[in-house]
């Protein structure tokens, strides 16, 4: 319970950067550094909370004995720039921002296996 009030007062200060009485903040350039401080911890809070969640599914799996015939994907948007290269938010055309984790688990797959490979995310619908 403490950690989910812990995850959910945290997340509370990323959701509020769009709250009107953070708009002038917003649009101010640059950020302040309180700012900047709560951007930060709430978006590596709403991380640590996705990495927590996903924890429990494959937790999940594996005591229902599922897990040794589920394929797991996980993916997301390309999240929010925390400063790189002076960009904020979602905001601009960076690699960094054009880019999206993509994360595959099947049984018989290889442990640590990485592609370079570039790949549309409109390719797994069909799956």
């Amino acid at each position: 319970t403490s950690l989910s009030n812990y995850y959910c007062s945290s997340m509370d200060a990323y959701a509020q950067v769009y709250d009107k009485d953070h708009t002038t903040q917003l649009n101010s350039d640059p950020f302040s550094e309180t700012l900047q401080r709560d951007i930060r911890f709430g978006y590596y809070t709403a991380i640590s909370w996705a990495d927590d969640v996903v924890g429990h599914l494959i937790d999940g799996l594996k005591q229902t004995d599922l897990y040794n015939n589920t394929i797991v994907v996980i993916s997301s948007d390309n999240g929010w720039q925390l400063g790189e290269h002076g960009n904020w938010c979602k905001n601009s055309a960076t690699e960094l921002s054009n880019r999206v984790p993509l994360l595959i688990r099947h049984p018989g797959g290889r442990k640590g296996d990485r592609e370079n490979t570039i790949i549309s995310m409109i390719s797994l619908y069909p799956t």
